[in-house]
C-alpha cells in the first residue's frame, strides 16, 4: 500500500461533496481517506481503474488510513531529485536530502493538502498517483514513484513508427497511414520498476509495457526516461517513453568542461526548473533564462545575467560558458548522473547534484 494519502471524487462529484469528504480527512488521523491505488503501487491490478491524473477524475475504492501504516517510508522522484515521505496519522515527514519537515495535513477541496506549521511555502498536494511540491517557495517538477506514468503520457518508436498516447483514461495509437485507434486503458500490472497498460474496446487488445530504463531515440538520438514495448495485434515494437525534460530537472548540473578546457572554481551550475525556466551560476555572475525541448533539439534562450565584476580569468570563463550554453542543440548521457549537452560553442560536461535546501 503505498504511503501517501490521496482522495478522488467521482467525475460527478459537486463541491460540497468534495469539501464534506475533506473534513472527514481533517477530522482524525485514523479515517485519512486514500485511494487503493494511490501512487499505482499497489491494487491497480485488482481494481483496474485507470491511471489517475494530478486533477481527480474517478471514483476509485478508498483505504482508511490505520495505525499499522504509520511509519511506512516512500520515495518519489521529482524528475532526478528524491523526496522521502513518511505518513504519520495528520502529519507527514518530508524528507529533501538531509533535511527533513514536518507538514500538517490541511482543508483542501480536492486530494491531501499538507503544509508546514509556519511555513506557508513549503507544501506537499498530492492528487491521484502524483505529487505537486513546493520546498521554501521554489517549485519542484511534478514528484512520482519509480514506475509512473506522469500524465499527459506518451511513448513512441520508429521503423515502424507508432506513438501512444494515454490521458489517464483514454488511449490512441497513432500510426502512419492508419486512422487513429482510441480505447479505454487501465494500468493492469504494477512492479516496482514496470507497469504494464492495457487498452480495451478496440478492434484488438493492446498491451504496453513500460520500464524505468534510459531509451534513446533511434532516430533523433534524444534520451528518454523510460523504455516502452508494445504489442497490438501483429504488430510487437520497442520505443521510448516519457518526457526527456525529467532527465534534466531536479537538483542542479555541475557544469566542468567546456570544449577541451577544464571549467575552474567557482563552478557554473545550471538548474532546469519546471516551467520553462533556466537558473544557475555564470561563474561570477547568477544567469536566468528559458528552455525549450523538441523531438529532436534542446535550445536555451532569453539568457541574462547579472552584473557583478570579479578576476579577469573569472569573467573570461563566464563569457566562454554563456556563448556555448547559447549554442546548446541538445543532450546525451553519460553513465548515471553526468550529461554531455552538445553545443557548436563546445560541448559542455555538467554532473548532477541533489538540490540544497
Amino acid at each position: 500500500m503505498s504511503v501517501l494519502p490521496s482522495y478522488s471524487p467521482s467525475p460527478r462529484a459537486n463541491a460540497t461533496s468534495e469539501l464534506a469528504a475533506t473534513d472527514t480527512i481533517k477530522g482524525s488521523g485514523l479515517k485519512v481517506l486514500r485511494r487503493a491505488v494511490c501512487l499505482g503501487v499497489l491494487g491497480v491490478a485488482a481494481t483496474h481503474a485507470p491511471l489517475a491524473t494530478a486533477q481527480p477524475q474517478s471514483s476509485l475504492s478508498t483505504h482508511v488510513y490505520s495505525a499499522s501504516d504509520a511509519g511506512q517510508r516512500e520515495t518519489l522522484y521529482c524528475g532526478r531529485q528524491p523526496l522521502t515521505v513518511e505518513l504519520l496519522g495528520d502529519w507527514m515527514a518530508v524528507t529533501l536530502n538531509d533535511d527533513t519537515r514536518m507538514l500538517q495535513l490541511t482543508r483542501s477541496a480536492s486530494g491531501a493538502r499538507f503544509e508546514a506549521v509556519g511555513d506557508p511555502d513549503t507544501v506537499l498536494w498530492n492528487k491521484g498517483e502524483l505529487a505537486s511540491v513546493t520546498w521554501s517557495g521554489q517549485e519542484l517538477p511534478t514528484c512520482a514513484p519509480r514506475n509512473a506514468l506522469v500524465l499527459p503520457f506518451r511513448a513512441q518508436g520508429n521503423e515502424p513508427f507508432w506513438q501512444v498516447r494515454f490521458d489517464g483514461w483514454e488511449l490512441e495509437l497513432l500510426q502512419p497511414g492508419e486512422p487513429a485507434v482510441s480505447m479505454s486503458a487501465v494500468v493492469a500490472e504494477s512492479k516496482p520498476n514496470s507497469v504494464v497498460l492495457q487498452g480495451t474496446g478496440a478492434a484488438q487488445p493492446l498491451e504496453l509495457r513500460v520500464s524505468d530504463e534510459t531509451c534513446v531515440d533511434t532516430m533523433t538520438g534524444m534520451p528518454h526516461p523510460q523504455t516502452a514495448q508494445l504489442t497490438y495485434g501483429e504488430l510487437a515494437a520497442t520505443g521510448c517513453a516519457d518526457s526527456p525534460l525529467r532527465l534534466l530537472q531536479g537538483g542542479e548540473w555541475v557544469l566542468t568542461q567546456v570544449g577541451d578546457t577544464q571549467l575552474s572554481a567557482p563552478s557554473p551550475t545550471l538548474t532546469f526548473l519546471d516551467d520553462g525556466r533556466l537558473a544557475g551560476m555564470a561563474s561570477c555572475n547568477r544567469m536566468m533564462g528559458s528552455y525549450t525541448i523538441t523531438g529532436e533539439n534542446l535550445q536555451l534562450s532569453e539568457l541574462a545575467s547579472t552584473q557583478m565584476f570579479c578576476s579577469d580569468q573569472q569573467m573570461a570563463q563566464e563569457q566562454r560558458v554563456l556563448r556555448a550554453l547559447e549554442a546548446i542543440r541538445g543532450f546525451q548521457l553519460v553513465g548515471s548522473n553526468e550529461v554531455t549537452f552538445s553545443s557548436d560553442a563546445g560541448d559542455v560536461h555538467a554532473r548532477w547534484q541533489a538540490a540544497t535546501p
